[in-house]
C-alpha cells in the first residue's frame, strides 16, 4: 500500500538490525465533535507508530493514517496486519503511523 501511495520503488532494508521505534496509544475521543469516539463505532483507543528516526527532531517524517474494516478491532490484530516488511519500511522512510482503531 506504501509504495502505491508514496512511490513505487520503496524497498525494507536488507536488515531489521536497526528497527527501532515505539507503538503508543492515544485517546481518539477528543477527535470526535461531541468526544465520543463510541458514538462513531469507534474504540476510544487509537495507536501511533514511530521509527526511532522520528524522535530527535532534525528528521522530517511523514505521517501515514489508516482507517481498516470492522474485523480489525483489536490491538493483537492490528499487530498481526503490522507485519516486520511494513515496520522495516515505515522505519527506513520515517513514516509515523497512526492507527485509528475500531
Amino acid at each position: 500500500m506504501l509504495n502505491h501511495i508514496y512511490d513505487r520503488n520503496l524497498t525494507a532494508p536488507e536488515t531489521d538490525a536497526d528497527l527501532l521505534g515505539e507503538i503508543m496509544l492515544f485517546d481518539q475521543n477528543p477527535y470526535f465533535v461531541d468526544g465520543s469516539a463510541n458514538n462513531y463505532s469507534m474504540n476510544d483507543t487509537g495507536y501511533i507508530y514511530i521509527p526511532s528516526g522520528c524522535t530527535n527532531g532534525t528528521t522530517v517524517c511523514k505521517l501515514h493514517v489508516v482507517f481498516h474494516g470492522c474485523s480489525q478491532y483489536r490491538f493483537g490484530k492490528v499487530i498481526c496486519k503490522l507485519n516486520c516488511e511494513v515496520l522495516k519500511l515505515l522505519h527506513k522512510y520515517d513514516f509515523i503511523l497512526q492507527w485509528s482503531h475500531r
